[in-house]
């Protein structure tokens, strides 16, 4: 064999051929072409299948829970109202229940510099009771995605993570 040579050594070849799912080229192709179709059919499938059930199959079968802690962005709710029309992408899932836990905060006026790790000065605890409080409106207004939404609201920092 000269150093020039093209073809890999034995045990090169005997380990690709172990591995090697396809053939060759068009099979790999064939192959990811053929699943992307049947993914689009699949998925065609289940708009269709959760649209015919008007979404009730799904709040028969899921529920969502959200889970929220004090932050530095309180009273906002937009990234929380970000975050229920993203639901609108699904068929059926803003029918679905959806449950809001608010964590309460620890108060931490030496260690903290405003609003981390479920921890708040004291200057920042009326920002978090205006959010509950407008992530509880939202909830009670029950339109479009806040349909069928509760907030909970925890009397202690139970910590999510």
């Amino acid at each position: 064999s000269s150093r020039f040579d093209s073809s890999p050594p034995a045990a090169k070849l005997i380990d690709c051929q172990r591995w090697m799912w396809f053939d060759d080229v068009w099979s790999a192709v064939t192959f990811v072409v053929l699943s992307a179709a049947a993914a689009a059919l699949l998925r065609r499938w289940w708009i269709a299948r959760c649209e015919r059930r008007d979404g009730e199959w799904l709040a028969s079968k899921l529920t969502v829970v959200v889970t929220t802690s004090a932050a530095e962005s309180n009273p906002s709710t937009v990234m929380m109202e970000s975050v229920f029309a993203s639901f609108s992408v699904v068929p059926g899932l803003s029918k679905v229940p959806k449950i809001i836990v608010c964590d309460w905060p620890e108060l931490d006026d030496e260690h903290v510099r405003s609003c981390h790790h479920g921890r708040v000065q004291t200057k920042n605890l009326g920002d978090y009771k205006a959010y509950v409080e407008n992530i509880t409106a939202l909830c009670h207004s029950g339109c479009r995605a806040w349909a069928n939404s509760t907030c909970i609201t925890l009397a202690s920092r139970n910590g999510f993570g």
